[in-house]
């Protein structure tokens, strides 16, 4: 009994998940036709749209460009400063006392 519920149960699934066609191939609906286009309309030329968007991504290249720059100015001044001893660390010269 148990495997005769399980194998219905394994059939209804396939049966339900099955699509089904809704039309017939090779004939089409004539009530079924797309709607008509919304064309939204703009208060900019289209050469006033092109420099808008170069003038974004001018602005969006300065802004990678600029950040890299100053990475490397910050790694650059800390490279400096880390290889050069400070003068508080150099030995001094001892001189010899008269005795």
């Amino acid at each position: 009994m148990d495997r005769k519920m399980i194998f219905v149960l394994l059939l209804s699934g396939y049966i339900f998940t099955k699509p089904v066609a809704t039309q017939t191939p090779g004939i089409s609906d004539p009530t079924h036709l797309p709607g008509p286009r919304i064309v939204l309309q703009h208060d900019f030329s289209q050469p006033v749209m092109v420099g808008i968007i170069f003038a974004v991504i001018a602005g969006i290249v300065g802004i990678i460009v600029g950040s890299a720059g100053l990475i490397l100015l910050l790694r650059r001044r800390n490279r400096e400063r880390t290889s050069t001893p400070k003068t508080s660390e150099q030995p001094e010269e001892i001189e010899d006392l008269p005795q």
